[in-house]
């Protein structure tokens, strides 16, 4: 059985690298809104909008590119949220061993998926519900664009600027296509970053409830940490619970724990919330600061996590590694699993 403090090394590196992976799922489901601005924005630059009955034609043919391209990017999220939780359990018991269970079928993670609510809705209809929001607000400014208004002016409005540049991004068929690039607040750029902030509550959400569903199975653990960043941008709820342990089978806060919260469920508890559970088959050990964290890894996993760069002022003493930020490069599924 592993000792506490090895316990937390894997399972604090584990959430380093769901969140590379969570990156990766990101830009990925977000860039189909790269490629649905495009598509509308071509579409703009040549539709005749002089009327109402071909404005709401308009309206109608902006509203299904959207509904397609939100239905992949859900696609995206829901199978890498089900591999995802595949993958917490494999990685529970490799922690773990004897003991631990047996690991999640697929049909048992896409269960697990199905009920999970997202920003308070389910996963399926937060989407469908961004996608026809989406298609009302461009809808809006199509009806209030004036006769005599020029293409531009309304483009500046539902994208922001074209700056010129392109990016290649992907359609939902899966073809490579070249897509302009925006700055701005244009309604379409709000929508991927809204979607790229839910994204990533989805992949921490499947990655903490498979870790339930692994304590539920397993025989060794007996309590159950919430580990919380604790800097400037750490939210108000989760200061409230750092330090809080509970028991894994009752719920009630262990003896050792600094609240007397009851357990109220697994991360996460916002969006773009950042704890996590750590279990643990024994006395949990006290909290360590991410220096000495770091300073027990290996080289090769200290350069991987924090960049050569910042590495390389480590080893330099010129670096207080209490207040390092650390950056986020994606990952595979593949290369996540081959971490631990």
């Amino acid at each position: 059985m592993p000792t506490p403090e090895e316990i937390r090394a894997a399972f604090t590196l584990r959430g380093v690298n769901v969140t590379r992976y969570s990156e990766d799922v990101r830009r990925r489901a977000t860039g189909l809104l790269e490629t649905l601005a495009g598509k509308v924005y071509r579409y703009l630059a040549t539709a005749d909008l002089k009327g109402r009955v071909k404005r709401e034609k308009a309206i109608r043919t902006i509203r299904g590119m959207a509904v397609e391209h939100y239905t992949a990017a859900q696609r995206i999220v829901e199978e890498s949220m089900v591999e995802l939780a595949r993958d917490e359990s494999r990685h529970f018991k490799a922690v773990f061993g004897r003991g631990s269970g047996k690991q999640l079928l697929k049909r048992e993670a896409q269960a697990l998926v199905s009920k999970m609510f997202i920003d308070g809705v389910p996963l399926e209809d937060w989407l469908v519900g961004q996608s026809m929001e989406l298609a009302q607000k461009i809808g809006r400014q199509i009806r209030l664009h004036p006769a005599d208004g020029t293409a531009e002016q309304l483009s500046g409005k539902i994208f922001g600027r074209n700056t010129g540049r392109a990016v290649m991004t992907m359609t939902p068929s899966g073809k490579v296509v070249r897509s302009p690039v925006f700055q701005g607040d244009g309604l379409l750029q709000t929508a991927r970053r809204y979607l790229n902030t839910v994204s990533k509550s989805a992949i921490h959400a499947a990655s903490q409830a498979a870790l339930m569903q692994a304590v539920g199975r397993s025989s060794t653990v007996e309590k159950l940490e919430l580990s919380v960043i604790l800097d400037r941008r750490t939210s108000q709820i989760c200061n409230s619970r750092a330090g809080a342990i509970w028991m894994a089978a009752s719920g009630d806060p262990a003896p050792e724990s600094a609240t007397s919260e009851s357990f109220p469920g697994p991360p996460p508890y916002h969006l773009n919330c950042r704890s996590m559970l750590i279990p643990f088959s024994s006395e949990v050990a006290p909290e360590i600061a991410f220096k000495e964290w770091i300073s027990s890894l290996t080289a090769p996993q200290q350069r991987d996590i924090l960049g050569t760069g910042v590495y390389n002022s480590m080893n330099k003493g010129t670096l207080d590694l209490n207040r390092v930020d650390v950056g986020v490069r994606p990952l595979t599924l593949e290369q996540l699993r081959d971490s631990y």
